[in-house]
């Protein structure tokens, strides 16, 4: 295992409780993003990734939305399926417009 800063563990704990509360309106929001797909299509890693994007494009201040967006997208090019980064991108940014307009 790697070790890791305290800033970097403390982030990624405020994350996953964050994302926990949060979690049935975080999958809301997600799920009326979703364009020509069924929620039970999207893979456990891109539900994944965009909850934590979209987890940080509301409830955190200091990460901008685009950081936020990108992130996601450079974890889903790493680790998920080859067109999996062009439809998150796609449901991010449906979510960023939606979220954008609802401030």
């Amino acid at each position: 295992m790697c070790p890791s800063r305290p800033s970097v563990k403390s982030y990624a704990e405020t994350l996953i409780r964050g994302v926990c509360a949060h979690r049935k309106e975080l999958d809301r929001q997600i799920a009326e993003a979703l364009d020509k797909w069924s929620p039970d299509r999207v893979g456990y890693l891109e539900w994944a990734v965009v909850r934590v994007a979209l987890y940080e494009m509301i409830h955190v201040s200091d990460v901008p939305a685009a950081v936020a967006m990108n992130e996601a997208i450079e974890v889903t090019k790493r680790f998920g399926a080859d067109d999996a980064p062009r439809f998150v991108n796609g449901v991010l940014d449906r979510l960023f417009h939606s979220v954008t307009e609802n401030r």
